[in-house]
């Protein structure tokens, strides 16, 4: 019997001979042997072996653990390691390295001597799942709840640091994380059953059957024939509300919109508070809500006359703005500050904190949306595309009417089409174009230039000159997160290659392949090294996998890629899911 360090014990079954001269020969199952003499205790032992990483030769930095100890060492260049003064007892060996998956020995024992752990070897990627599975990540992307057979099936949710898996349910369909507490699934005959799992507990509650469910903060809404239900968690109390159905959900999750059969709108409730703010009198189906502080805008009929109300959630009062000619369409702008409507002149753009009022003079708007900071809106119209200034109050126009993307100073709009993009100068209205396919279109710290390619040629692009500046031949052009380095295909060599767009240097990555997507500060891409391979590239360093990519999902902290066996490429039990943090 040895005595583990974590006071249990472990029953080994050993060979023990007799050596005649006061000694023994000790004999253990994967341990080798030790002499000791009569009335010794076994003396403390080492562990070696050697841990490289798939496909690669060997390197130091590599750290090896002896869990139950809290004792490490790292490998030297030529992938040994070596942990000495181990005292008796069975542990666990977890070998770790930035960009790879954990890989664990275990049952390692040792027993006062030189105990050879062999070779171990590190890949990219735990594996999670095996199967054609469904997956969906928490928020904090910490776990990972994987549904087998991909639509329906047994459900269980994995520790993507730890590789543990927890069941939760035999038969489940369509979950999602309500937060990085609570996952929501269905179940029964016919999925009708609603349930939450709460992980910190691990267990299961029905709460509602032949109902829609829909997160917010704090809990969950079910909306069925009967009327709407909110379910606050942790401790499953729950409000029953008016109304048939929710309408609009703050950014934040904390205010929701309500709406009855006729979707006129029946208040805002407030999560937090579990209160259900009403509007006074709303009159038919036009309202909108704040993304940001769930104000609600409506029409309300006072006398004969119509008006524009706000309700404010957060006081619970309801302020008039001003006469309109009718119900008709509302915009919110993204930090809800500014509102627009059509009054009795045309579209109108209301301030709340400002308390100022602009009238456009368009009559006959199609919609209307603002620039980040509010300054700027665009009014499209059948006769074209209206953009107004707010600061200067000077009006210009565009072709395009949607999908304007802004830089961070305001500076310079743009919007890309299937065939060209047309920019906009904020400083004096001007517009110009640049005619070609673009593959990538984007700019540049400081805004003086932008980063283009189109049909293998890449450039940058002075929006002031309409000058370009030719930077190379190229294929799938891919950035990185930051817009700092472009990863592509050398035309010539087929080699992966970085450019970097602050030295405007290219490196060549010796590896022939094409980038796929940006990764963190890395890339991944498809290459053919000496076989089909799936990577992750950044600084140089190279981490190789050896199967054939199916599919992959690119997260804030790893990504999820699946493969299958070439050898069998229409099984799709053979499918397997890996998940990759990024070093």
């Amino acid at each position: 019997m040895i005595i583990c360090p974590d006071g249990t014990s472990t029953t080994v079954t050993c060979n023990v001979e007799s050596n005649g001269d006061g000694t023994h020969t000790i004999t253990c199952p994967g341990g080798g042997s030790v002499v000791v003499r009569d009335g010794e205790q076994l003396p403390s032992g080492s562990i070696a072996g050697t841990v490289t990483r798939y496909g690669l030769p060997a390197i130091s930095g590599i750290k090896a653990e002896v869990l139950e100890l809290d004792r490490s060492a790292l490998t030297d260049d030529a992938g040994r390691f070596f942990l000495d003064d181990i005292r008796p007892g069975v542990y666990r060996i977890r070998f770790t390295y930035p960009g790879y998956a954990p890989l664990e020995l275990a049952n390692v024992l040792v027993f006062g001597n030189r105990v050879d752990a062999g070779e171990s070897v590190l890949k990219v990627g735990r594996l999670i799942a095996t199967g054609d599975v469904g997956w969906e990540l928490s928020p904090d992307e910490s776990k990972v709840a994987v549904l087998a057979n991909h639509e329906r099936g047994a459900l269980s949710v994995v520790e993507l640091f730890r590789g543990e898996a927890h069941m939760v349910a035999p038969d489940a369909d369509d979950p999602y994380f309500l937060d990085d507490r609570f996952l929501v699934y269905r179940t029964g005959s016919d999925a009708s059953n609603v349930v939450v799992y709460d992980y910190l507990v691990g267990s299961s509650t029905v709460v509602g059957s032949n109902v829609h469910s829909i997160a917010a903060l704090g809990g969950l809404f079910l909306e069925g024939e009967t009327g709407i239900r909110f379910v606050r968690l942790p401790g499953f109390e729950t409000t029953d509300l008016p109304g048939v159905g929710v309408t609009y959900i703050s950014r934040d999750g904390r205010y929701v919109a309500l709406a009855d059969i006729g979707w006129q709108p029946l208040g805002i409730f407030d999560t937090t508070r579990g209160e259900l703010i009403q509007p006074e009198d709303p009159m038919d189906a036009f309202y909108a809500v704040d993304p940001v502080r769930g104000q609600m805008a409506y029409f309300r009929e006072i006398g004969d006359v119509y008006w524009l109300v706000v309700l404010d959630p957060a006081t619970g009062w309801s302020t008039s703005v001003e006469p309109v000619p009718g119900p008709g369409a509302i915009w919110w702008s993204e930090d809800g500050n500014l509102l627009g409507y059509i009054g009795t002149d045309g579209i109108r753009i209301h301030d709340l904190e400002g308390g100022t009022v602009l009238g456009l003079g368009i009559t006959d708007p199609w919609g209307m949306s603002f620039s980040p900071t509010g300054r700027f809106v665009f009014v499209p119209t059948f006769w074209g595309t209206t953009v107004v200034d707010r600061v200067s109050g000077e009006l210009w126009s565009v072709e395009n009417g949607w999908g304007w993307t802004f830089t961070e100073s305001e500076r310079w709009a743009f919007v890309r089409t299937w065939r060209n993009v047309e920019m906009l100068d904020t400083t004096d209205g001007s517009t110009r174009w640049i005619d070609s396919e673009l593959d990538q279109f984007f700019p540049l710290p400081g805004e003086e230039l932008f980063f283009a390619a189109a049909y293998g040629q890449a450039f940058f692009y002075d929006p002031v000159t309409e000058e370009r500046t030719e930077l190379g031949e190229g294929a799938k052009w891919v950035p990185s997160d930051d817009h700092s380095r472009v990863m592509f295909t050398d035309p010539v060599t087929g080699h992966l290659s970085v450019l970097d767009l602050g030295t405007r240097t290219t490196s060549d990555l010796g590896v022939k392949g094409v980038a796929s997507a940006p990764a963190g500060d890395h890339f991944l891409a498809i290459t053919n090294m000496d076989r089909l391979a799936f990577g992750l590239i950044g600084d140089g360093a190279w981490f190789p996998l050896d199967e054939q990519l199916v599919y992959r999902d690119v997260y804030r902290t790893g990504f999820f890629y699946q493969t299958r066996d070439l050898s069998r490429p229409t099984d799709s039990a053979d499918l397997r899911l890996f998940w990759v943090p990024y070093p």
